[in-house]
């Protein structure tokens, strides 16, 4: 039987699962926040980035361009560093965002519900909230209406607030649910059986994509990082907001997060060197 190359295996992911400038971009910068890293370990420099962004095929141009919006929209911080060079990190705003989608699984069971409403001449206000809204896990129940589970809000209502539409955009709590008709028709609409086929797929891919190879600390920097960005993605924010209650007991996602993050500890020292060469 055919096996594929180490190199198929990359080409495959890549074409598979290809990734934004801005996801580029922001990954190097919050994987060094969020991963607990010695302070000697140099926050990431546009080199740094830019060695990302060949591996996943991002022109300069591209990268420059997103660089400058997030940086005009306050979510990346540049300062320069002794020698003078520009090294980057994400605003407090942002992480902590982040940090609230990825502690969805971790509050107490119920949903959160997010209604918005804007004028028809206000479609750039109507489409930043949209997008704010998908970036943190939250997923169109309808019209004018998103769903997540159970979240602290406070962070993102800053962030709205700081935009200037507070006015605009509401958030319902809700505990619990105890009406079965309504949970069904929420569990529907998220098909679980199809995302659960898809997540088989996806941890397929990801042990070929990570598999060991005796990888360079390079190479190995390049895949974590472009799988992280991935990850983030498939697992975070596209994962629908079901309780742990209604899941199944085979969903795949428990062994997706926990192949994950063995990978990621068993590599991190890899990860550090990686980290100091590209971006000094």
């Amino acid at each position: 039987m055919y096996k594929k190359s180490v190199t198929d295996a990359v080409l495959e992911f890549l074409k598979e699962y290809p990734l934004s400038a801005k996801e580029v971009l922001f990954t190097p910068i919050i994987y060094r926040s969020g991963l607990s890293m010695p302070d000697t370990v140099p926050t990431p420099s546009l080199n740094g980035i830019k060695d990302l962004a060949r591996f996943a095929g991002i022109s300069d141009s591209a990268l420059r361009t997103a660089l400058s919006r997030a940086k005009a929209d306050g979510q990346i911080i540049e300062r320069k560093d002794e020698s003078g060079k520009s090294r980057f990190s994400v605003s407090a705003s942002t992480f902590e965002l982040g940090l609230d989608t990825v502690s969805r699984g971790q509050k107490q069971e119920g949903f959160t519900l997010a209604v918005f409403s804007f004028t028809k001449t206000d479609e750039k206000e109507r489409s930043i909230v949209r997008e704010l809204l998908k970036g943190c896990g939250f997923k169109r129940l309808a019209q004018n209406t998103y769903i997540n589970g159970r979240i602290d809000t406070t962070h993102l209502m800053a962030s709205i607030k700081t935009l200037g539409l507070a006015q605009h955009l509401y958030f319902f709590h809700c505990p619990d649910i105890d009406d079965p008709d309504l949970i069904e028709k929420i569990l529907k609409l998220f098909d679980l059986q199809e995302r659960a086929k898809q997540l088989e797929q996806f941890y397929a891919h990801m042990t070929a994509f990570l598999d060991d190879f005796d990888l360079s600390e390079i190479e190995l920097g390049r895949r974590l990082l472009y799988f992280g960005a991935i990850y983030w993605t498939v697992c975070e924010v596209l994962e629908p907001p079901i309780p742990l209650k209604y899941l199944p007991v085979d969903y795949p996602m428990t062994k997706i997060k926990a192949s994950y993050h063995d990978f990621v500890e068993k590599n991190k020292d890899k990860l550090i060197h990686y980290y100091i060469s590209v971006n000094t």
